[in-house]
């Protein structure tokens, strides 16, 4: 069987930064061979950005870069503002000198502005990243293969299967977002499993096991061995139990091995791998104009990978130092001498390996139907509990643009670098040095009472256990993004009366941090009613439905940096039911 999809349009990308992809195309091919024993399947995939994708942020700041360097700008801005307010206030009013001077500072600092906006901004989409404009390119692609065996008819002491896959990743995005300027980047990973199902106690206990390994070309193989047990007891083996240990893992992504992006801000994303940072090297960074009393070396510089990792601060001390040393500069302490003595606060950042990400999770449950006051009731109970290790954070260091860190006192070119603001930050995906854990659990009841009004309740628990965080800063948080708390209630009859019913639904959940490479943000607490009503009409084999969702009216966010939802009313005619 041959299967193939086709999406062509235009795209907003939210991640690190945002995209806006304009006439993108994204192709799946599938083929699948299947027999009594044997199933394979091979995929294509290919995303396309398009000839006019571009990145917003360096948009902008490309933009506001051709008027003036910032730090010339505002220094700029600043004394022709004074000049002008002190002689247009000696004959106007306060707020006409304001006019004056903001008019003819604009001027002044703009004055070698070549173009207009939208001259400069169809410049900047039409030149690569690369080369100092906004324009993205990608064209990457990926090849999948699985096969799968089903020994169940073969073997007969036990249900057997077995199976591989294999999948090579082609990057290519001409240096634009990947480190794959000259070449495209390859890599490859693969992995086989096999599965077995034994029943046992007169098919009333069902064990489960299960063990695959897989291998990733910039990682260690791993094993994800799974077990489980089923027991349905009672009479009517309507009591059933259930209990399992699983381990996964999850391999960093592309951009986390080898990401080559520009954020804007001289913030930039450096994937982390060693290939990856051996071939890393940063756009060219220029150096801010010179202060009095602070040496400068060079108009700008490139940093290679190995520069980075060996020649970096951590955040929070940069963060500490910098504030200190505008403290002492606000209590008339020379640049100089702030920076010579705040320099004990700096501390030198360790970017280790990237690592797969493992989990472990202990999971618990029972279910069971029965009968109470004439009534069926149906209720299930389940647990949980998750041990990460190793996961995947994002990790900011501050790189000063000269100077070595490593010198200590002997060499104070590098806290000089950070104390003139001469420095780049740059993201990389490291491990959590501890283990994040996850538990929760959840209970759910519904019966049917008065013949035949439904109803059900829905509770559930997950909590993301705090981690102490060290001295480096780890930007992106949990990830969990999950409430603590979540309810749901379901009240309905298909007849309340001749040929009308109706189904209501209300779920709750409290707030919760979202947490992600884009944006931390609490995400507030919501209430939400649905209501509908049905009416069946048989004459002309049609029912008709009139409802609402999110009754109450208050828009809410699921997430942050998205639409808010309100609310929906519907009117709908359905013919031959």
């Amino acid at each position: 069987m041959w299967n193939s999809k086709y999406s062509y349009g235009d795209n907003t990308l939210q991640g690190d930064t945002r995209y806006v992809q304009e006439g993108a195309l994204f192709q799946q091919h599938k083929l699948e061979l299947k027999s009594k024993y044997v199933t394979a399947r091979g995929y294509y995939v290919n995303f396309n950005q398009g000839d006019k994708s571009f990145n917003t942020v360096l948009l902008a700041e490309g933009i506001n870069n051709s008027y003036s360097i910032d730090d010339i700008w505002y220094q700029d801005y600043g004394a022709v503002y004074g000049n002008t307010f002190e002689t247009a206030i000696q004959t106007n009013s306060v707020e006409q000198a304001d006019i004056m001077a903001h008019e003819q500072a604009r001027i002044y600092a703009e004055r070698h502005k070549n173009g207009t906006i939208d001259a400069i901004s169809n410049t900047l989409k039409n030149k690569n990243i690369s080369d100092g404009g906004a324009k993205t390119t990608d064209n990457s692609s990926y090849i999948n293969g699985d096969i799968d065996f089903n020994l169940t008819d073969v073997v007969t002491f036990a249900d057997i299967q077995m199976g591989a896959t294999y999948r090579q990743h082609k990057l290519n995005s001409k240096g634009q977002l990947f480190t794959d300027l000259n070449d495209p980047i390859i890599y490859d990973s693969y992995g086989i499993y096999t599965q077995v199902i034994k029943k046992l106690v007169d098919d009333r206990l069902r064990l489960t096991g299960s063990i695959r390994y897989d291998k990733s070309t910039n990682f260690k193989g791993n094993y994800s061995p799974r077990i489980s047990a089923t027991y349905a007891s009672g009479v009517n083996r309507n009591h059933n139990f259930r209990g399992s240990y699983q381990t996964a893992f999850r391999n960093p992504t592309s951009a986390d091995q080898y990401a080559d992006q520009n954020l804007g801000s001289r913030i930039f994303e450096v994937g982390n791998v060693s290939g990856n940072l051996e071939r890393y090297v940063s756009r060219t960074i220029a150096l801010r104009p010179g202060s009095p009393g602070i040496p400068v070396v060079g108009t700008s510089v490139s940093l290679t990978g190995k520069q980075i990792v060996e020649n970096s601060y951590t955040l929070n001390s940069q963060q500490s130092f910098s504030n200190a040393v505008i403290e002492s500069i606000d209590n008339n302490i020379s640049p100089l001498l702030a920076i010579q003595n705040n320099v004990g606060l700096l501390e030198k950042a360790t970017i280790n390996p990237l690592r797969t990400e493992k989990v472990k999770t202990f999971e618990t449950g029972y279910r069971s139907s029965f009968d109470l006051f004439g009534s069926l009731f149906e209720i299930d109970v389940n647990g949980y509990y998750s041990i990460v290790e190793d996961f995947i954070v994002t990790k900011i260091v501050s790189t000063p643009l000269f100077g070595d860190i490593n010198q200590g006192s002997t060499d104070l070119l590098a806290p000089f670098a950070i104390g003139r603001y001469d420095y780049a930050q740059f993201a990389f995906r490291v491990n959590s040095p501890q283990n994040h854990d996850y538990y929760g659990g959840g209970i759910s009841l519904s019966t049917a009472v008065l013949d035949g009004l439904n109803i059900g309740v829905n509770y559930m628990y997950n909590k993301f256990k705090e981690h102490q965080k060290g001295g480096d800063i780890y930007e992106t948080g949990s990830f969990f993004n999950t409430p603590e708390h979540k309810f749901r209630a379901s009240l309905g009859k298909e007849t309340v009366f001749k040929n009308v019913g109706f189904n209501i639904n209300a779920r709750w959940q409290d707030s919760f941090l979202w947490s992600s490479n884009a944006v931390n943000s609490v995400i507030s607490a919501r209430t939400v009613l649905d209501a509908q009503i049905n009416l069946r009409v048989p004459t002309i084999k049609s029912t008709f439905k009139v409802g609402g969702t999110n009754l109450f009216g208050t828009p809410y966010l699921t997430a942050p940096g998205i639409g808010e939802i309100g609310s929906v009313y519907y009117v709908s005619w359905k013919i031959n039911d």
